[in-house]
């Protein structure tokens, strides 16, 4: 028994379908984006890419509206994140942007990665004193070294930009008082007389160490408080040997007699 054979090609097509969700990677220029930073300045790479085909394969990406931050794409299926907008570290320190991929399938498909920026501090601040103006008393023939008060300035700035040195201002009072210039609390340097000198103003400048540091002066007004340090003294009659004169005052005198 014989048989008679031929053989053909058959060709299959597998016919895609959406069954892979697109793909994100995240390349970062930096994690880190300084508060001063232009609009324009590149964050991070995005690279996204789908493996089905036809329009299941391609592949858009985007990120929420309302953020000082946008996507830019100059090559297929590449995005730059870049600032779109002024950053400032004192209302908002960090983001956290979410990233979606969607594809053109039907049904679409998407993924989505979270990228974490943190706005690092420059030093855009000056310190601020609690007061503009303070007042201080000094009870006189207090000891050199006696407290007197303590002021206080505050930085909105971060790290050293942040760290606050304080320092008197006008040398002409700069032996009269000193200043610890990590807490800025006053000191006494002298003895004070209030029958010399019963008021008189110091300067005090806060400064951080920012690079260029920011500074900010505050005045105070110094009150020396009298003491009951000296005795009444009789000026007048007067003997010529210098002694105080003494003299008879009859006891009906009236009120206001003159002898």
């Amino acid at each position: 028994l014989f048989y008679n054979a031929s053989h053909c090609k058959l060709i299959i097509d597998v016919i895609d379908v959406n069954d892979n969700k697109p793909v994100i990677e995240i390349k970062s220029a930096s994690a880190n984006v300084a508060e001063d930073s232009k609009p324009g300045t590149m964050i991070a790479l995005i690279n996204i890419y789908d493996l089905d085909t036809g329009s299941s394969g391609r592949v858009t990406c985007a990120i929420p509206d309302n953020l000082p931050f946008k996507l830019v794409s100059e090559v297929k299926n590449y995005y730059m994140l870049v600032t779109d907008g002024l950053l400032d570290r004192e209302l908002q320190p960090d983001y956290n942007i979410t990233v979606t991929a969607t594809d053109a399938g039907s049904p679409s498909l998407s993924s989505v990665k979270v990228m974490s920026i943190v706005i690092t501090d420059v030093n855009d601040n000056a310190p601020t004193f609690t007061e503009r103006e303070y007042n201080a008393n000094i009870l006189e023939n207090k000891p050199v070294g006696t407290f007197v008060m303590k002021v206080n300035a505050e930085d909105a700035d971060d790290g050293s930009n942040a760290k606050i040195h304080y320092q008197i201002a006008n040398s002409e009072v700069s032996s009269f008082l000193t200043i610890n210039s990590d807490t800025g609390e006053l000191f006494t340097l002298r003895l004070f007389d209030y029958e010399q000198s019963v008021h008189f103003q110091i300067k005090v400048t806060a400064r951080d160490e920012g690079g260029p540091p920011l500074s900010t002066t505050c005045t105070i007004n110094v009150f020396i408080k009298d003491q009951n340090d000296n005795s009444p003294v009789v000026l007048y009659p007067v003997q010529s040997t210098g002694f105080i004169a003494e003299d008879m005052v009859p006891v009906e005198a009236p009120r206001g007699y003159l002898s």
